[in-house]
């Protein structure tokens, strides 16, 4: 029988960088994965947040070839061909049906948020079948054992850790491991085997995902889409927001002219129904799914026009559908085995935070590592560890949720963004709370950031119930809650959102990188 110290399951991006930092801890570190690379995966954008755990990973575990990953020009220089896109930060396009694209005499459709100072520390976009193709090659060189095409279909614990049967092509596989990390995000391979529920009932948001790859998607900063003398960056280096009438659609360009594209649509199934992990994992592809992408946008002109010569590549002629986004497990940690933040939740795309605080997740985990070996204090460490990304998720759902209520209305939704982007610049700040990142992800503010959100999300939601009732929302009621909300955010705005020199532009925003 083989043994291990820790068998991963799942070797995406997270699953492949926590079994390298765990083998230079000098932990014996086996991977198992049902499929191979490369693949096609979603969850493409990373952010500020993102970049600096990266590089602080990369040198504190001696991970050399890593820290190039961690911005668009290191990338492009060190790794030509690992695909990436330029990502500058954010911007929204507000559009209304049957009607050309206005960005608006101030800017009132639009809006801009920097996330980098420049190209050259800019963030990028992740092709990440490159990408976790990438990490998964460095497995060889640090020791790393991996089982790709291979199922785990048995777990026992006993005295020494857990035995694991491996299914990998027919062949059994037998392996004695002292820990396990699930690293598997949706699928939740460990969390299945051990009987562990993901309830979405706590959870506000609720979406479902429409998505490909696209050949010959033209750039929105043409002329004939956007006025862009105004934009502190080019407006499609970024992670683009098509607001909708109900929907909004994403656009990460990559260095090459390829671009993903998806929605994120109000989900139309049993929102309280339990989430099996089976449920989770079934993504629908279609050429009938395509059709339905582009039924989308044919009430939206100038989205029809910018995708008038695109073909869907990744599927070719297709693509995906999962029914519902959201998932949340009942624990993230138990005796002898602990997840990854991509699969104790998942909120949706909005804002690009999951490559982030799965970084945040991978440098916890691997503190208590470094200071503790297999056993009870560690299983008391992760545990905490566990709660806390819990209660991370359900904060990422409340500011995602806000943005979602306001969709119908570019200015209540331009200031839902504004918490989020408070949250995320403070994190920024605080240097993420050393170099373990025990202040966990996104603000703690000692709960005074989220008694404010409470009193706004109240006064969104007392606004909401009004507008029910009266069909529209009047100008007044708006600036009164643009008012309220600004009053609130005051003490966490340290980056101008409140006070932008042109309306909706954002230039300064992003935490200083060198």
């Amino acid at each position: 029988m083989k043994t291990c110290d820790i068998l991963i399951v799942g070797s995406g991006y997270s699953g492949s960088l926590m079994a390298l930092v765990l083998s230079r801890l000098g932990y014996q570190v086996v991977v198992v994965d049902h499929c191979t690379h490369p693949r096609f995966a979603i969850g493409e954008s990373s952010t500020p947040i993102a970049d600096t755990l990266l590089k602080k990973l990369a040198e504190q575990y001696d991970l050399p070839e890593v820290q190039p990953l961690a911005g668009y020009a290191t990338t492009k220089t060190a790794y030509p061909s690992v695909l990436v896109g330029k990502k500058r930060g954010f911007s929204y396009f507000q559009h209304h049906p049957d009607c050309d694209f206005s960005p608006g005499d101030h800017h009132q459709n639009e809006m801009l948020v920097a996330a980098s100072s420049s190209d050259e520390f800019a963030d990028s976009h992740w092709l990440r079948s490159d990408v976790d193709h990438f990490l998964v090659e460095l497995f060889e060189k640090y020791g790393i054992q991996f089982y790709d095409q291979t199922k785990i279909h048995c777990l026992d614990k006993n005295l020494d850790g857990w035995k694991v049967s491996l299914l990998q092509n027919h062949d059994d596989i037998h392996l004695q491991a002292r820990y396990l990390i699930d690293a598997s995000g949706g699928q939740g391979a460990i969390l299945e085997l051990l009987g562990i529920q993901r309830d979405n009932s706590p959870m506000k948001t609720c979406t479902s995902g429409l998505y490909a790859h696209f050949e010959g998607v033209e750039r929105w900063s043409q002329p004939k889409f956007s006025r862009s003398n105004e934009h502190p960056f080019l407006c499609d280096d970024a992670a683009v927001h098509h607001l909708l009438q109900e929907s909004w659609m994403w656009q990460l360009r990559f260095s090459n002219g390829l671009q993903s594209c998806g929605f994120s649509i109000p989900f139309s199934g049993n929102a309280d129904a339990p989430q099996n992990n089976q449920a989770i994992k079934s993504n629908a592809c279609s050429s009938e799914l395509l059709d339905s992408f582009f039924q989308r946008i044919e009430n939206y002109p100038s989205l029809k026009k910018q995708f008038q010569s695109a073909t869907a590549v990744t599927p070719a002629n297709k693509a995906f559908y999962r029914p519902r986004l959201q998932y949340l497990s009942s624990t993230g940690s138990g005796r002898g085995w602990s997840a990854l933040p991509n699969t104790v939740g998942f909120v949706d795309p909005l804002h690009s935070k999951g490559i982030a605080h799965s970084l945040s997740g991978i440098t916890r985990l691997a503190a208590i590592f470094r200071n503790h070996q297999p056993g009870d204090t560690l299983d008391d460490q992760v545990q905490k560890l566990g709660q806390q990304i819990q209660q991370e998720i359900l904060l990422i759902d409340r500011l995602v949720a806000l943005c979602y209520q306001c969709l119908g209305n570019f200015t209540l939704f331009r200031n839902a963004t504004f918490w989020y982007f408070a949250a995320a610049t403070i994190f920024e700040r605080n240097d993420f709370g050393g170099d373990d990142c025990q202040l966990g992800f996104l603000v703690q503010e000692g709960g005074s950031f989220e008694q404010a959100l409470n009193s706004y999300e109240k006064r969104v939601d007392q606004l909401l119930a009004g507008l029910a009732r009266a069909g529209d929302v009047s100008e007044k009621a708006v600036a009164e809650l643009n008012d309220y909300g600004r009053e609130l955010l005051q003490p966490f705005d340290h980056v101008g959102l409140l006070s932008p020199q042109i309306p909706n532009m954002y230039p300064f925003t992003a935490a200083p990188k060198s």
